[in-house]
């Protein structure tokens, strides 16, 4: 178990260094959100579409 110290820095930490963002799926979106839901790790698998969005942004914009 963690002491005192150690959640105060954990929470300082995540405060200073940890971004987060919620989504929400409305009811159109239906499909969106089971397709995530299959996922095995959401954050992971989001994180990874993002990175490919940008791979492909540089590749198809090489000055910018």
């Amino acid at each position: 178990m963690a002491s005192e110290a150690q959640r105060r820095a954990s929470a300082r930490y995540q405060k200073l260094n940890v971004k987060s963002y919620t989504i929400a799926f409305y009811p159109k979106d239906k499909e969106l959100h089971e397709w995530l839901c299959q996922q095995e790790s959401k954050a992971k698998y989001i994180r990874e579409l993002i990175r490919k969005d940008m791979e492909e942004h540089m590749n198809n914009n090489p000055d910018e």
